[in-house]
């Protein structure tokens, strides 16, 4: 019942609750999930703890990566100020090769936290200096998005619905990117995160399963997708 309702959202809008105006998802919601901007404890994801712990090894893999170049900007035109670069794990879900053996340890830790993968896109996302991503939604709320802190500046901060937070090096930050959200760095150096974007726990695997099916089928995640693995920019 709640994928069927899914589905129909997707096609007709009115079937968004609109509890909290700042609650957006462009595609579609899915109902029945708490909504919350940001999640006060990260820690009840079972696997938060351990991708903490391995901070210092993920780190070390993305720094060493990122100064050997090969950084794409972000296929979506979100940035009205400076840039916003990133280096993808998972595509949509697709593993992307290549960074995996650059970066074994962060490779391995990943797969043992989402043996069935992300929901999206998993990628390390650098956030140059004097940079602003402006206000948007995701696309749906079937997904928690989180940042790990690599390399946090004094000026940069992230605001997810009303609520506006800053990060901290080696601990994750989570909250529900369909609600309306922006980031901004003023400092003169980059901030660094690794962005993980998992499915929402309160899903079931039965209905994991569908959204994966009906998501090959979508336009704009292809769009996407295309965009992503030729480094391109896509509205």
């Amino acid at each position: 019942d709640r994928m069927h309702s899914y589905l129909r959202s997707h096609y007709d809008k009115r079937l968004f609750p609109h509890a909290d105006p700042l609650q957006k998802p462009r595609v579609s919601y899915f109902p029945g999930l708490r909504a919350l901007p940001i999640h006060d404890d990260p820690r009840e994801i079972p696997w938060i703890a351990r991708l903490e712990d391995g901070y210092q090894q993920i780190r070390d893999e993305l720094l060493d990566m990122i100064g050997h170049g090969g950084l794409i900007p972000h296929p979506q035109k979100l940035t009205d100020a400076g840039t916003w670069r990133v280096k993808y794990f998972y595509v949509l879900g697709e593993e992307q090769e290549a960074i995996h053996r650059v970066c074994p340890s962060t490779s391995s830790l990943l797969k043992s936290c989402m043996p069935m993968g992300p929901s999206e896109n998993i990628f390390c996302s650098v956030l140059d200096a004097e940079s602003h991503i402006k206000p948007h939604c995701g696309p749906v709320n079937t997904r928690l998005t989180c940042h790990l802190g690599l390399v946090v500046t004094p000026a940069s901060e992230l605001r997810v619905g009303r609520e506006v937070v800053r990060w901290q090096e080696g601990r994750c930050l989570v909250f529900d990117d369909s609600f309306e959200h922006e980031a901004w760095n003023k400092s003169d150096s980059a901030r660094i995160v690794l962005l993980i974007q998992l499915w929402h726990p309160d899903l079931s695997d039965a209905e994991i399963w569908a959204l994966k099916e009906v998501r090959r089928y979508t336009a704009p995640h292809l769009e996407y997708k295309e965009a992503a693995m030729r480094g391109a920019l896509v509205d």
